[in-house]
């Protein structure tokens, strides 16, 4: 017998315990089971704990959790999670496409700005020095995205801008 139909026969025998008084033996003999086998699992003693109503056991397993620990920044610190955006075009060959990079460097600073905008409303509240040149340094490194995707923006549109004149010509 497997697991559950030895908790099973566990609850049948606590209930009947419960309202007869009935020893191990006497049960065993009622349902016919083998005495020796019956008492390595069934204890009187296990009746202080008695279950109140018997569930089953895939309901009694705990699943552990999957992933780091809750609260853990790592994918946020270092770009496991993107943000998904909301452009449809069709994606083969997106990065040698300029106008994607244009798109995706504008969606780079919007998002640098938010967090810029958080920042500053949470260095207002914040009066520990320590946290407040964290909040700074995160500030600084939104800010030195945003230069960066500017930089982007504009050699990628350079390179557009050459490639319609070339066509122009031609």
């Amino acid at each position: 017998m497997n697991k559950s139909t030895w908790d099973k026969l566990k609850f049948e025998f606590y209930k009947a315990h419960n309202k007869t008084g009935v020893s191990v033996k006497t049960w065993c003999c009622e349902k016919q089971l083998k005495y020796n086998t019956v008492r390595r699992h069934v204890k009187i003693k296990d009746i202080g704990s008695l279950f109140i109503d018997y569930q089953p056991l895939s309901t009694q397993r705990r699943h552990k959790r999957r992933g780091p620990p809750l609260g853990s920044q790592n994918a946020l610190k270092h770009g496991g999670y993107s943000t998904p955006i909301d452009i449809q075009e069709d994606y083969t060959n997106i990065s040698k496409c300029d106008e994607f990079k244009i798109i995706l460097a504008r969606y780079r600073i919007h998002k640098a700005i938010q967090t810029i905008m958080v920042l500053n409303s949470e260095v207002e509240c914040v009066t520990d020095v320590k946290q407040k040149a964290k909040i700074y340094s995160e500030m600084f490194q939104a800010d030195k995205a945003i230069c960066i995707n500017i930089s982007k923006i504009q050699s990628s549109s350079m390179r557009l801008a050459k490639k319609q004149m070339t066509t122009l010509e031609n």
